[in-house]
């Protein structure tokens, strides 16, 4: 029962990673006021967030697929969505969020992605793998379209994107 809740929760990881990624750009120039470089830099420290937090979900499971990690790092995220909107100015304050948002991302996409190679009926584990990296595709897709719709339907800014994104 937890794998196909599995396979979803990967995808919405890449649609999730989709979001800060494309995103993240937008929000540098217009809060920030950095050229698309200074957004791309604030991504890297995502980047090694992730890195970090891929490590921790591995010596925190001890050898053990830990879920119970998920739902913490999904909170964590939010979280971290909300405040790039409220302190949106404060460069420093952005990109330790951007830090800890990485770290929350590592924490909840290995254990996730763990469970659906283990827990996968051996018959059916490259279905069940493929399944979950088109659905996250899919994600990926919809993490562009949201973006769109927000700025241009409904005139959000990317700081404003962030905090809708984070509930």
């Amino acid at each position: 029962r937890f794998l196909f809740t599995s396979i979803f929760a990967s995808a919405y990881f890449l649609f999730v990673g989709a979001f800060v990624q494309l995103n993240i750009i937008p929000f540098a120039i217009d809060s920030l006021g950095l050229e698309d470089v200074g957004g791309v830099n604030l991504f890297l420290l995502t980047a090694l967030g992730v890195g970090l937090g891929s490590f921790l979900a591995g010596r925190l499971s001890k050898g053990f697929v830990e879920l119970g990690v998920v739902p913490f790092a999904a909170l964590g995220i939010a979280l971290c969505c909300f405040f790039l909107d409220a302190f949106s100015v404060h460069l420093y304050v952005v990109s330790v969020v951007m830090f800890i948002i990485g770290i929350f991302g590592g924490l909840y996409v290995v254990p996730v992605d763990t469970f659906i190679q283990v827990g996968s009926p051996r018959m059916f584990r490259a279905e069940n793998i493929a399944a979950a990296n088109f659905l996250g595709f899919v994600g990926v897709l919809f993490a562009s379209g949201l973006l769109v719709i927000d700025a241009q339907l409904f005139g959000i800014t990317p700081a404003e994107g962030f905090s809708l994104f984070g509930s």
